[in-house]
């Protein structure tokens, strides 16, 4: 009878370590495969169905996006994406991961794209980088970088530009700049520094229980200020839900830098105050609910713009009217025949979401572009490109079917906290009812850090 018990007691304590083993996973390393074929306990579905068709083999993508969740055990830094296919028509093949929950906010990486894979041009790589010379005058990226052509002449796809953008003669303004915004959930913006600090508040309204907000800013893509505010102080009694937060950063050297503020749809960030006078924001931007008329300043040729409320919304492009009649309709507006680099955006109110191929500013002395410009295929065609940098290195096929990959950074993605996090698949500009992609498998490798003694303590540390 005490044996049977004794073996009863090590039996529980066996199955309990295996558990819990499973649940840290020890060695940091994770690898999840999911054929859609059947329910699994760690990927869903693809989604949503109406733009799906699964058959015996794999599910056809017809429309885009769709989505899949992945359930992880533990907080990882990095993942690797494996997607297993058959390209049935899509020009452009992207696989997106998105940085915060319901926010639809993804870091794109391409999968495949049919125009650099026929692009004739020799080519050049890095651990980080693939370059297209036209005229295969570089031998190196260390060479491209040091010497670094024109920038009308670089288009780039898909890929951080890490080079070290000035403006000739700037000098700081002085004093505090203030941009009403109204912007709901997550946005970015570039600022330019010179002697002076990165300085910008905040002022936002937010529910009762709204959750945190972070904050990150960076340098030629690194991240040099990361910070997350949960407890934020009341601005006035007579606002009760109106707070503050702001983020400072000294001692900079003279460039461009990225701020990108991460939070959920149902905060609005009503006004930003600044000393940089430079703030041009990057797409997409979501206004929350406004019973006022906004003016904004676009560089984009294209926009894509969705009202996103009841109330009817009147669109103005340079003077040009455009009716949002439909309700989560995404209206794809080209406003290229406009013959200067930034053209005049009005809407009455409202709620809207406004996409586009370039950056919006909120007054004609908050714009510059720090940018590269977008690959572009006519102007590759027309002569006007003649380097092309990008991340995408191309797709491995064995017959009918293709195999390609793409890497993200886990580190700063707060739904993988959650145990959750969220995949985007899309085929951009793919045209109504032509063929896309049959996804047959994904794999997804993750990375972190491994459960050792200091992974213990540091867990420990914080529960006590």
């Amino acid at each position: 009878m005490i044996l049977f018990r004794l073996m009863l007691i090590v039996g529980a304590m066996a199955l309990l370590s295996f558990l819990v083993i499973q649940n840290i996973v020890p060695s940091g390393e994770l690898k999840i495969a999911h054929d859609f074929q059947s329910a699994s306990p760690f990927v869903s579905p693809i989604y949503p169905e109406g733009r799906t068709e699964k058959l015996s083999d794999g599910v056809i993508v017809k429309e885009e996006p769709v989505y899949f969740d992945v359930r992880i055990p533990r907080k990882f830094s990095g993942a690797k994406l494996r997607v297993y296919y058959e390209n049935l028509g899509a020009d452009v093949f992207e696989a997106g991961l998105e940085t915060t929950p319901g926010q639809k906010n993804f870091n794109f990486r391409p999968l495949q794209n049919k125009f650099l894979d026929n692009l004739d041009w020799p080519k050049i790589f890095d651990e980080n980088y693939v370059l297209f010379a036209r005229n295969g005058d570089f031998k190196t990226l260390e060479e491209f970088w040091r010497v670094l052509p024109p920038k009308d002449k670089i288009a780039v796809y898909r890929a951080p530009f890490l080079y070290n953008f000035k403006i000739p003669g700037y000098a700081p303004w002085g004093g505090e700049r203030k941009i009403d915004t109204n912007l709901a959930g997550s946005f970015k913006f570039y600022t330019y520094i010179k002697n002076e600090p990165l300085n910008f508040k905040f002022v936002f309204r937010a529910g009762e229980n709204f959750s945190p907000i972070s904050a990150r800013i960076f340098s030629r893509g690194e991240i040099i200020f990361e910070k997350e505010f949960v407890n934020l102080a009341d601005t006035s009694d007579n606002l009760k839900h109106e707070r503050t937060f702001r983020i400072f950063k000294d001692n900079l050297s003279e460039g461009a830098y990225l701020v990108e503020i991460a939070a959920s749809r149902d905060i609005l960030t009503k006004t930003i105050f600044g000393t940089p006078h430079l703030i041009t924001f990057a797409p997409p931007l979501v206004f929350g609910v406004l019973d006022r008329g906004t003016e904004l300043l676009t560089s984009a040729q294209r926009l894509y713009v969705k009202r996103l409320g009841d109330r009817q919304i009147s669109f103005w492009a340079d003077k040009r009217e455009y009716e949002l009649s439909e309700l989560q309709k995404k209206y794809d507006i080209d406003i290229s025949g406009f013959d200067r680099e930034l053209k005049f955006l009005f809407f009455d109110g409202g709620n809207l979401e406004i996409d586009g191929d370039g950056l919006f500013a909120f007054a004609w002395n908050n714009y510059f572009n720090p940018t590269m410009p977008a690959l572009d295929q006519a102007a590759v065609r027309a002569g006007l490109i003649n380097y092309i940098l990008t991340g995408y290195r191309g797709v491995a096929s064995r017959g009918d079917e293709s195999v390609a990959e793409a890497d993200f950074d886990l580190q700063s993605v707060a739904a993988s906290v959650n145990r959750k996090i969220k995949f985007v698949l899309s085929l951009p500009n793919l045209p109504s009812g032509a063929p896309g992609v049959k996804i047959k498998k994904v794999e997804v490798e993750f990375s972190g850090e491994r459960a050792g003694w200091r992974w213990v303590r540091g867990k420990l540390r914080k529960l006590f």
